[in-house]
């Protein structure tokens, strides 16, 4: 996500940051063996 965002728009590092974390959110469930509605509920 964060490569595709520089390519994007390459002198935007706020957007560049933001999808890095949206790609690492995007598989925690399963990094942590867990449904994504049980991590939401820890989150809140």
């Amino acid at each position: 996500m964060e490569l595709a965002a520089q390519t994007l728009r390459p002198s935007d590092e706020a957007f560049s940051d933001d999808a890095f974390m949206t790609g690492i959110f995007s598989l925690v469930h399963v990094v942590l063996d867990m449904q994504p509605a049980e991590i939401l509920d820890k989150l809140i």
